[in-house]
């Protein structure tokens, strides 16, 4: 039955773009939310204060503007815009209101850029805004390679991000023996203690390292497969994620990915119909 519900889902630019503007939307709210109520940490004599991220010097560091982002204000008014471009993009209520709210994240992010790093989730959600972008022009001028364009930069970014995670691990020999997910799973800052007990065990820490690489590593062959199957593939990786949240507590990391299965699913059936597959 769920295969026959897939099977039933047109798998169009448009339809996708929708599901991975409303899955984008739903992050930028959590972490538009989460800047917003964190905002007092940037404080003077806060933990993130501007006194201390200026000392890594820089001339955009040390301009009036980089203070004001650096201020409480400034980092909980960029958390508003995100939550006010997150709920657009959740709603949709114009055709128009999708380009302007992914533009409105991605500018966010780059007034951003000069704070903090990014972690993996806030990269891969400018991937997938700055590809929304380039697949709405292509939906909205009738363009097969903007529609390309967004499909390879969104979709072909997810799948580098998997692959690489999963050979970066695979040259590490703490991954291979099991330290690291041990180290990972048992932390007191990131860890319980199910999984600590789990991992506690060399040979289950080593068979959890794998059971992590392989599919990371065997990803780009997803692309290849069936739709019902990818869907599958994708739906194992998400759960992998929400699991992550539930040990890690990186609660909106999840959702960032989730964004961009859409791109892998139209991304695959570009790379199926160039095999002649379909």
């Amino acid at each position: 039955m769920a295969s026959a519900l897939i099977d039933a889902l047109v798998i169009t630019p448009a339809t996708m773009l929708s599901l991975s503007c409303v899955m984008l939307g739903i992050w930028a709210v959590a972490v538009g939310a989460r800047d917003w109520t964190g905002r007092w940490q940037w404080r003077g004599d806060g933990p993130l204060g501007w006194p201390l991220h200026r000392l890594s010097g820089g001339r955009l560091r040390q301009s009036s503007l980089a203070a004001s982002l650096f201020a409480p204000q400034g980092v909980g008014a960029l958390g508003l815009v995100r939550v006010a471009a997150g709920t657009a993009l959740i709603v949709q209520p114009q055709a128009w209101a999708l380009p302007v709210a992914l533009l409105l994240l991605i500018t966010v992010q780059l007034l951003r850029s000069p704070r903090l790093p990014a972690d993996g989730g806030e990269k891969l959600a400018q991937a997938v805004a700055a590809g929304g972008v380039m697949l709405w022009i292509g939906i909205d001028a009738d363009s097969r390679p903007w529609l390309l364009a967004g499909t390879v930069w969104t979709g072909g970014q997810l799948v580098i991000a998997y692959f690489g995670a999963g050979l970066s691990k695979l040259l590490l020999r703490r991954w291979r023996n099991g330290e690291a997910p041990y180290g990972a799973l048992s932390s007191f800052t990131h860890g319980r203690a199910l999984t600590a007990r789990f991992v506690a065990d060399p040979w289950r820490a080593r068979l959890f390292g794998w059971a992590v690489m392989l599919p990371e590593l065997l990803f780009p062959l997803a692309l290849l497969l069936p739709i019902p199957w990818l869907v599958a593939v994708l739906l194992g990786f998400l759960c992998f994620h929400l699991a992550i949240v539930w040990v890690m507590d990186l609660v909106s990391y999840p959702l960032a990915f989730a964004a961009a299965y859409p791109f892998v699913a139209l991304l695959s059936i570009e790379l199926r119909q160039l095999l002649g597959w379909v």
